[in-house]
């Protein structure tokens, strides 16, 4: 397998975390410097020619020293009767890399970032848990003009501790340390967050809701509830691992209904699995399943992963510069290894992991060696060998990989990694001090066929901006889309279909190809498909209209109706070869009691009535002009959604989670006309 560079987007200060990148279900990546998370959202630019468009924002680094690790006295106090070593077994963080700089301030830096379900807050967007340097835990979402703090967890976790008298010493105090000592590291273990992992998203007939577990110091596990409509995160309960030592969590639906399989990991090398459970009424419980790795060797556990492959779990596992790949049985109560496999890959420690459809692995050394790993198993969970393929990618040797992730829907299309330099503070290469790179498959036929077998636009944005890195702006080769069978088709073809004609008509234009019959012709091809799904679109409107038990509309409802009438009544729809179900107009018109005149809206800026002439914009009388809504048919003036990948405005109340052209993500935006 080979890669080569689709784009390079540099970021400002160095990155000690390995592990630092994740992305999201919405696309998102987050990465991880000692300036912050960087949040970059890939957008669908059919108008531009770059491979990549970003929208790169940034939720900076905390500032000040966490006052909840040092709550009480002051610091020269709480040393007094502490010996060197004691300080040490306390404050060592195993999980950042003992290459950073002893002079880049690692309290104010993150450590990890956890990615929640999409369908927690509107719009299909997913919300951003966390962790900091110190173990303090917070919670962001992606607003209008920045990522916005919903919710600090440490806080409320530490006041439940003190309501419950969880702040005093253990009874079983260690006889080498001191009565303070052990006050303080009760106190700070209990309360600091190792790591974060959200679970998949549940859905009832009233809300969506999805578990938060927070991974403590002490081998704890604090477990949070978030549900719809979100405003806050709810504490369910603890419970305590007895695991010594943690460092890694994660979490994967579990074999039967209403459970999770929780898998933790410690810097003594131990990793075990428990099952998390709850009732109707969601009270959780948590009870031991087994070891995955029982014995301790003292080689940290830097992260966890896990796979289904036909009746078993694999469990792959990295310590240091090795793979293990651990194959389990598990039917809920219990689980039994069947087979185990162990890889020690070339180069220094592994910084990143990340899963691929069809049972591998990748795998990414600090000196940017990358590997396939395959975890293939047969019938009786028995690996068939952990075959280890080297991946071709044009890294820069100056370099440390700190982190490698891939689009959401898993395919191997897209790499994300993040690099940062070795040196940190050197003269020539402080400048660019690390970066994302995004690597795109060498072959055009694989991204193809990712692209064919793909279900939504949202599952293939990476593939499609692939697509541009490795066809440029060889226009002749653009893949060529069918058009006669366009009623029978889904909404992903047309979609796609449309997105590949604007893209050819662009790049015949940058290629200075002025066949205007030929660029006309490929315009109609867009414009045939917009006519269709948007005729899908009011058509599905009106079924669900119908099938309200109520026949009452609001004011808004009743124009959205009413324009979406008039349009469908129009010769331009009736002659149309597109698909429409025009006994729909009857019903919506007898059950509603839609009129024959042609509706007005009232423009927003002088009250003046908008009569409805064309679907294409709308005008009122002292002249204001506003493109019509897609969705609603309503004139979009200020204040209105547009869509985030091809800036299709819609009218605020068009109850849209998705652009109807693109399937892009839709947002609060002024059009400024």
């Amino acid at each position: 397998m080979e890669y080569v560079i689709g784009t390079k987007v540099p970021l400002q200060r160095v990155t000690v975390t390995p592990f630092a990148v994740a992305t999201s279900e919405c696309n998102v990546i987050a990465a991880i410097t000692l300036q912050g998370v960087h949040l970059f959202e890939v957008l669908a630019a059919v108008n531009r020619k770059e491979a990549f468009t970003f929208n790169h924002r940034i939720i900076p680094a905390p500032t000040e020293i966490n006052e909840l690790q040092n709550n009480g006295g002051n610091r020269s106090a709480l040393n007094r009767d502490i010996n060197f070593h004691e300080i040490h077994d306390v404050f060592l963080d195993r999980t950042l890399s003992a290459a950073r700089t002893t002079d880049e301030p690692l309290s104010t830096a993150f450590r990890q970032v956890a990615w929640s379900p999409s369908g927690l807050i509107p719009y299909k967007k997913c919300i951003l848990a966390t962790v900091t340097a110190d173990h303090r835990v917070a919670l962001y979402r992606n607003g209008c003009w920045a990522w916005e703090e919903i919710e600090q967890l440490s806080p409320r976790w530490l006041q439940h501790m003190k309501d419950n008298n969880m702040m005093t010493p253990s009874n079983s105090t260690e006889q080498e340390h001191s009565l303070i000592f052990s006050l303080h590291k009760n106190r700070s273990y209990l309360l600091g967050t190792m790591a974060l992992a959200w679970s998949p998203l549940y859905t009832t007939s009233t809300v969506n809701w999805a578990w938060l577990i927070m991974l403590q110091r002490s081998g704890h596990i604090v477990i949070w509830k978030a549900e719809t409509p979100f405003t806050s995160t709810s504490l369910s309960t603890f419970h305590d691992l007895q695991l010594a030592d943690p460092s890694v969590l994660k979490l994967y639906p579990g074999p039967t209904e209403n459970q999770l399989l929780l898998f933790a990991g410690s810097h003594r090398g131990q990793v075990k699995c428990w099952s998390l459970s709850w009732n109707q009424e969601n009270v959780p419980t948590c009870n031991l399943l087994g070891s995955i790795i029982p014995d301790e060797d003292h080689i940290s556990v830097s992260a966890i992963d896990v796979l289904c492959s036909d009746d078993f779990l694999v469990i792959s596992i990295t310590k240091n510069n090795a793979v293990m790949a651990v194959s389990v049985k598990c039917d809920g109560n219990g689980l039994q290894c069947v087979d185990t496999k162990f890889a020690i890959l070339p180069g220094l420690q592994l910084t990143g992991m990340t899963k691929l459809v069809g049972g591998n692995i990748i795998c990414v050394t600090e000196d940017y060696l990358v590997n396939e790993v395959d975890l293939t198993v047969n019938t009786q969970g028995v690996f068939k060998g952990l075959k280890i393929t080297p991946v071709k990618i044009p890294s820069n040797p100056i370099m440390l990989c700190r982190g490698i992730a891939t689009c959401c829907s898993g395919d191997n299309s897209t790499l994300f990694m993040l690099e940062s330099v070795k040196v940190a503070y050197d003269h020539l290469k402080c400048r660019q001090p690390s970066s994302l790179m995004v690597y795109v498959s060498g072959s055009l036929e694989r991204v193809t066929s990712v692209l064919e077998n793909a279900e939504s636009m949202e599952k293939s944005i990476m593939a499609l901006e692939t697509y541009k890195a490795l066809n440029g702006s060889n226009w002749e080769n653009i893949w060529e889309m069918d058009m006669e069978n366009l009623n029978n088709e889904d909404n992903y073809y047309l979609q796609l279909l449309r997105w590949f004609a604007l893209f050819k008509c662009n790049a015949c234009f940058v290629e200075r190809r002025y066949d205007k019959e030929f660029q006309d012709d490929l315009k109609m091809r867009a414009d045939k498909v917009e006519f269709c799904l948007q005729l899908r679109h009011i058509e599905k409107t009106f079924l669900e209209l119908l099938n309200r038990p109520s026949g009452q509309l609001t004011n808004d409802e009743r124009l959205n109706v009413s324009l979406a009438y008039q349009f469908v009544s129009t010769p331009a729809v009736t002659e149309s070869d597109v698909k429409f179900d025009q006994t729909l107009r009857a019903k919506i018109k007898k059950k509603f009691m839609i009129n024959n005149k042609s509706p007005n809206e009232d423009c927003p800026i002088c009250q003046q009535p908008i009569p409805f002439e064309k679907r294409e914009d709308g005008q009122c009388p002292s002249g204001h002009r506003a493109l019509r809504c897609r969705a609603t048919l309503r004139t979009c003036f200020e204040d209105t959604f547009s869509c985030r990948w091809c800036g299709t405005h819609y009218h605020l109340d068009s109850g849209l989670e998705g652009c109807i052209l693109c399937g892009g993500s839709l947002d609060s935006s002024r059009t400024g006309l």
